[in-house]
């Protein structure tokens, strides 16, 4: 299994990015795992931040960059499973406008939601969230 990091860098070698954006493309590739294969695509910590879900040791890696794009260069290998989910959400959310990700993640009834608004800011969201909330 790959780390989030190594998930992260192998995204920010391809297409440049912010972290905001990181984050939340992070956010759906761990839901795309548990949809298609039942399992996280990593084990490390999801949490509810004002603006989403956030992998914390993500963010603060690459939090230097504030709100400009990110570009890598690095070789970073995935996991043949890992890679075809990571490819096609980063191919399906790279244009999207990044609030409309946003709002995405801060649906009602949403693992975020459900934790932002009970425990408040960078409260850890429970993978069983993730997972019944993608399954």
């Amino acid at each position: 299994m790959n780390t989030a990091i190594e998930i992260a860098e192998y995204i920010l070698s391809k297409t440049p990015m912010s972290n905001l954006r990181l984050q939340k493309i992070l956010y759906f590739i761990q839901g795309e795992s548990y949809k298609r294969y039942g399992c996280p695509a990593f084990t490390d910590r999801i949490s509810a931040w004002k603006h989403g879900p956030v992998v914390p040791n993500v963010y603060n890696k690459f939090c230097a960059y504030g709100g400009s794009e990110i570009s890598l260069k690095t070789d970073v290998n995935l996991e043949d499973s890992t890679k075809v989910i990571t490819d096609a959400i980063v191919n399906k959310y790279k244009d999207s406008y990044v609030w409309d990700l946003v709002d995405e993640t801060h649906k009602k009834d949403t693992p975020w939601d459900k934790i932002y608004h009970k425990y408040g800011d960078k409260s850890p969201i429970p993978e069983s969230y993730i997972r019944e909330y993608f399954m």
